[in-house]
């Protein structure tokens, strides 16, 4: 579901880098979407389906995944391919995430399993590949536009949640839902006006 918020992000992080002014209304949108993700993760918390740190780091990793799609769409890449671009960006992130991955490293923790081997497939092909080809391909042309596809992110999420790792489905996610579309709603019916 906080994936769902990084239109609010890119909003705020565009006023910001481009100079422009912060309405009011962004402002109460990011606070609803943001109570939204709380409430939502409030039970997940508590059963130890998610952590304090984790919701950190994620709200970290949006911020920077909204300010890497305003650079991207921004910039001028001499006419380079998208797959280069791409390319080059895995090929730096992997270098930049090694250290990190070693440190944490823990050899007794391996499962090589079909259930792993299918995992890798899944984030390797789907995920990873079609599904940043396609991202990459919305942000060249408006990364506003791109941002409505994530609107389906909270939905897949969720049901993947309950399906795969059969993480509950409560009123709080309900209740968090519902923050996040009110501030989405905030946003983008000000911007159609």
């Amino acid at each position: 579901m906080s994936i769902a918020t990084n239109p609010v992000f890119i909003s705020i992080i565009s006023a910001i880098w481009f100079k422009h002014k912060v309405k009011p209304v962004i402002m109460i949108s990011l606070l609803l979407c943001l109570i939204g993700v709380i409430i939502a993760a409030y039970p997940l918390l508590l059963s130890s389906y998610a952590t304090p740190a984790g919701l950190a780091l994620l709200v970290v990793s949006m911020l920077c995944y909204s300010a890497g799609a305003i650079y991207f769409s921004k910039s001028n890449w001499n006419q380079l391919h998208i797959l280069t671009i791409n390319g080059w960006q895995t090929l730096f992130g992997g270098i930049f995430l090694l250290p990190v991955a070693l440190y944490f490293y823990d050899g007794n923790k391996n499962d090589f399993t079909s259930q792993w081997a299918l995992s890798i497939l899944w984030l390797a092909i789907p995920v990873s590949i079609v599904a940043v080809q396609l991202w990459l391909f919305l942000l060249s042309d408006n990364p506003v536009k791109a941002s409505f596809w994530l609107f389906l992110c909270p939905v897949f999420g969720f049901v993947l949640a309950a399906l795969v790792m059969k993480e509950p489905l409560t009123w709080y996610t309900l209740a968090g839902v519902l923050f996040v579309i009110a501030g989405l709603y905030l946003v983008f019916k000000k911007k159609r006006v």
